[in-house]
């Protein structure tokens, strides 16, 4: 339920990110007399702000190959352990050395 409902929002919230960025660019033009009073960059940079938040941004890599324990390098190992729509739960484990 929780995911159904972020999706939804993120889905509402995606083309108002794109116009808020579109608005910016467009109050920072110099063609644009707005740009060059007090209010035209502050609205343009706070549109920028919301754009930038509701962006969408992948999942990281842990890219964790191998650790250092007592001073030896040991290989790690990445099992996932659960996996829900929203996100998954990994488990690291190193090699016995």
């Amino acid at each position: 339920m929780l995911y159904t409902a972020h999706e939804m929002q993120r889905a509402m919230l995606a083309s108002m990110g794109t116009m808020a960025q579109s608005t910016s660019e467009w109050l920072l033009s110099p063609a644009n007399p707005a740009s060059y009073i007090a209010a035209g960059p502050a609205v343009a940079r706070a549109l920028e702000v919301f754009a930038h938040a509701n962006a969408t941004r992948g999942k990281p890599d842990f890219n964790l190959a191998e650790t250092i324990v007592n001073g030896r390098s040991v290989a790690v190992t990445e099992e996932i352990l659960l996996r829900k729509p929203f996100g998954q739960l990994k488990h690291f484990s190193r090699a016995v050395s």
